[in-house]
């Protein structure tokens, strides 16, 4: 089998309707050049069964032989590690791709002269956690607002790096960047180390989306295109 344009690792543990609906999201892109690892955080039989019911020969499912609960920044190293593509891209089994993701990102004429691919990513999340009294109707909306192009003039990519739209109006989650935030050329990915953790209190470790799209930013030679539409639900 040839070698993909891009591989997507996603990582999941638990949530069994919900890596149906991520890997649903990218067997159903118009770009269809790409390579699928799952990583699962623990054995996990029913998982296993799921991803691998799928029976296409582009999706590799891993598992960690114990649960870590590093975030899955140990799972996107081993990813990282295990990539060959030209392009590589990370997310999680609650994430949500739009049908042209791919083909908006990797898949235009002028990608191959850029390092990094920065879009714009809509946090359904929010809504449920911090605006409990929200209506369904409110929400259709927010939704059907999020996957408009948004025209905003970006005239600095550090003005434009960490934004978020957020589908609650009030809610100032501008200085946040997802592991979805971006697509990065594998060898980039590789000679910053990977991926970066933070330690959030003595003895654990997170993942740190942040921290490892701000080392790439200090390389002085990386050259991003930011794509100012929603290609992407975090939910």
């Amino acid at each position: 089998m040839k070698e993909a344009k891009i591989t997507i690792c996603l990582i999941t543990y638990q949530r069994y309707v919900e890596i149906r609906q991520a890997i649903d999201s990218i067997i159903n892109q118009k770009f269809q050049d790409w390579h699928l690892m799952v990583w699962n955080d623990g054995p996990d039989e029913k998982k296993r069964d799921i991803v691998q019911g799928y029976k296409d020969k582009r999706i590799l499912y891993c598992e960690n032989g114990q649960r870590t609960n590093l975030y899955g920044s140990d799972m996107r190293n081993h990813c990282i590690g295990m990539t060959n593509t030209e392009w590589i891209f990370h997310m999680n089994d609650d994430n949500i791709l739009s049908p042209i993701f791919l083909s908006e990102t990797i898949g235009q004429e002028d990608a191959s002269q850029f390092d990094c691919i920065k879009i714009t990513v809509a946090m359904q999340d929010f809504m449920k956690h911090f605006w409990p009294d929200i209506t369904e109707h409110e929400i259709q909306n927010r939704e059907f607002e999020a996957i408009q192009m948004m025209n905003r003039e970006i005239t600095d990519k550090h003005q434009y790096l960490p934004f978020i739209y957020c589908l609650r109006n009030d809610l100032n989650e501008k200085n946040r960047v997802d592991a979805m935030s971006y697509v990065l050329k594998t060898k980039i990915m590789k000679e910053i180390g990977g991926w970066h953790y933070q330690d959030s209190k003595p003895g654990v470790k997170t993942t740190d989306d942040y921290a490892t799209w701000e080392k790439m930013l200090n390389r002085k030679d990386l050259k991003i295109k930011y794509i100012d539409k929603v290609l992407a639900l975090h939910r």
